[in-house]
C-alpha cells in the first residue's frame, strides 16, 4: 500500500500535467484554426469584392451600351417618323390642291364626276 500511496502524488501530478499540456495544444490548434479560418474568410471576402466589383463595370457598361442603342434607335425612329410626316403632309397637300380645283386634269376629272352625279 505505501508504493500504491506514494504513487497517488506523482499520477495526480503526471495528470494535472498532461491535462495543462492538452489544454495547451487545444489553445494553440484554437489559435492557428482562427488565423486559418480567418485567412479563408479573409480571401473569400476579397474574391466576393473582386466579382462584386467587375460585375458592377460589366453591368455598368452594358447599361451604357443599351443606352447608346436606345438613343440611335430613338433618333431612327424619330427620323422615320418625321419622314412619315413629311409624306402625309404632302400627300394633305396634294389632296387640297385637287380639291381647290388646282390639280390640273386630276381636278377637271374628279370635278366632272361630282358635276354629273349631281
Amino acid at each position: 500500500m505505501e508504493a500504491s500511496g506514494s504513487q497517488e502524488p506523482r499520477t495526480e501530478s503526471e495528470i494535472s500535467e498532461h491535462l495543462q499540456s492538452a489544454l495547451d495544444e487545444l489553445r494553440s490548434a484554437a489559435d492557428k484554426a482562427t488565423d486559418e479560418v480567418r485567412a479563408q474568410i479573409d480571401s473569400a471576402s476579397e474574391s466576393i469584392r473582386e466579382w462584386s466589383s467587375s460585375a458592377s463595370s460589366d453591368i455598368q457598361s452594358q447599361l451604357e451600351s443599351a443606352r447608346d442603342w436606345v438613343r440611335s434607335s430613338s433618333s431612327e425612329v424619330v427620323d422615320e417618323i418625321q419622314k412619315a410626316v413629311d409624306d402625309l403632309q404632302e400627300e394633305l397637300n396634294k389632296r387640297r390642291a385637287q380639291l381647290r380645283g388646282e390639280g390640273g386634269a386630276e381636278a377637271a376629272d374628279q370635278g366632272g364626276a361630282e358635276s354629273s352625279e349631281s
